[in-house]
């Protein structure tokens, strides 16, 4: 009967840490939290910076509020109803 006893309690500790395991990889995971998928209008600016056109040379050439971030916002939501991003 000791015996018995003591097998549950080692079962009850072992289950104890699996859970306490459990909730730690749980936390760590929520913790980092995927970043966003880009969308259309994040890679289209993405593409445009790398080949040298900027938001900043953009309004330097416009001579004021180029609507970038408007623009890329716009592209990101239509990017989104048609499944791109």
């Amino acid at each position: 009967m000791s015996a018995s006893l003591h097998q549950d309690s080692q079962s009850a500790s072992r289950k104890s840490s699996l859970v306490e395991r459990y909730k730690a990889i749980r936390a760590a995971k929520a913790a980092t939290a995927p970043s966003p998928k880009p969308g259309l209008g994040d890679m289209v600016a993405a593409g445009l910076s790398a080949i040298g056109i900027t938001k900043e040379r953009v309004s330097a050439v416009v001579g004021g509020d180029c609507w970038c971030a408007k623009r890329q916002e716009t592209l990101n939501e239509l990017g989104r109803r048609v499944g791109i991003g």
